[in-house]
């Protein structure tokens, strides 16, 4: 027997005996009779001969009828998610979203390689080396992106006829960019919550301390770490102001769990305005972020809607390395109203890609901090 049939025939039916297993809490949910009809076909008349292992294709499928954020994470891109949410990677310096089935880029991060290039925000990536887009799974896009320090890769971008070179460098993430703006203001640009948010947050906030309000920049921000977006949120509040107060609701499929504001938190901004920037683009824990401090009265929101992304992915490992994203949880508002498809509706909306809105933005803060009014 060819050692390709005896291998998938094992691995077709350790996946059977898996699903099997799976199901027995809820045995209508899979049709097992179903999968071995299918199966049969594949081990008769596959055009390709016997493929050595359909175990991974056939997780991503079950998870992919799920939802679109469970998925299934091969070794390679589990790696790079764990690597992404502590702050550093290989790579050329562009934040991607996959929409309509396109990459676009996103942002191009300061002092990157691809800052060196003529790579913009907007830009359609076609191909990455001589490899099309997956027009589905943003994690090969960006794995294909990565690769070894100090070697090139070849980004073709839409429109464009020669594919650009572009050197791979480390790449260290910076969470928080932040600076001084005329009028008095301060900006701060969170690109990311992941395990040193918090740390660096913190630090632009002491150097932002002489300021009389605030800019926080969440347009692209995509969420990342839960706890990390809570323990930023914290930083705006006063417990002693909001006694009983919380941050978010999780309501998972047995428990609807309330998270409270730390017990004797301070407002690390002094309570100055905060004004946020929102877009389509703002996701899942920069939404707790602007929900929350939305509710509170802390701060304004400028932008437009944001993504409506109100759930939670726990990262579950599996035996070889590899990992299945599952969603595990809803969050909420403070009050508990509903964030999933819905989304964080801003006070004053501006399209986040207007050329004059910064300027529209220092407008508004100055209207509003030489004005007796407050927003409802």
């Amino acid at each position: 027997m060819d050692d390709r049939w005896l291998s998938f025939g094992l691995n077709k039916w350790i996946l059977k005996i898996c699903i099997l297993i799976a199901s027995i809490s809820n045995a209508s949910s899979l049709n097992i009779e179903k999968i071995d009809h299918v199966f049969h076909y594949i081990d008769n008349m596959y055009v390709e001969g016997p493929p050595s292992d359909h175990t991974e294709s056939a997780l991503s499928g079950i998870l992919q009828g799920l939802d679109k954020h469970s998925s299934y994470l091969s070794i390679r891109d589990a790696e790079f998610l764990k690597m992404l949410t502590q702050g550093g990677f290989v790579g050329i310096g562009v934040s991607v979203k996959l929409n309509n089935q396109k990459l676009i880029i996103t942002a191009v991060l300061p002092n990157s390689p691809a800052s060196e290039t003529s790579i913009q925000p907007g830009n359609i990536i076609t191909h990455i080396d001589d490899n099309p887009v997956d027009p589905n799974n943003i994690l090969t896009n960006i794995s294909l992106i990565r690769g070894p320090i100090n070697s090139v890769t070849q980004i073709r971008l839409e429109g464009v006829k020669k594919a650009i070179p572009v050197i791979r460098k480390k790449i260290d993430l910076q969470e928080i960019q932040y600076n001084k703006m005329p009028n008095n203001l301060g900006y701060i640009k969170i690109n990311l919550f992941n395990q040193d948010t918090l740390q660096e947050l913190k630090y632009a906030l002491t150097h932002l301390a002489d300021t009389e309000a605030l800019i926080i920049d969440l347009r692209t921000n995509p969420g990342g770490l839960l706890f990390s977006s809570i323990q930023a949120t914290a930083l705006f509040l006063d417990t002693k102001e909001y006694p009983g107060g919380d941050i978010t609701h999780v309501v998972s499929r047995h428990d609807h769990v309330q998270i409270p504001l730390p017990k004797d938190t301070l407002d690390q901004s002094h309570h100055k305005p905060i004004y946020i920037l929102t877009s389509s683009a703002t996701a899942s824990g920069a939404e707790i972020f602007a929900a929350t401090l939305k509710h509170y009265k802390r701060a304004t929101l400028i932008g437009t809607t944001t993504n409506g992304k109100g759930t939670i992915q726990t990262l579950l490992p599996l035996d070889d390395g590899s990992m299945i994203k599952l969603t595990t949880a809803y969050f909420t508002t403070p009050s508990g109203s509903t964030i999933n498809g819905v989304g964080v509706v801003p006070h004053y909306e501006i399209l986040p890609n207007d050329p004059a809105l910064l300027p529209k933005v220092v407008k508004i803060i100055r209207h509003n901090l030489n004005s007796t009014e407050t927003y409802p």
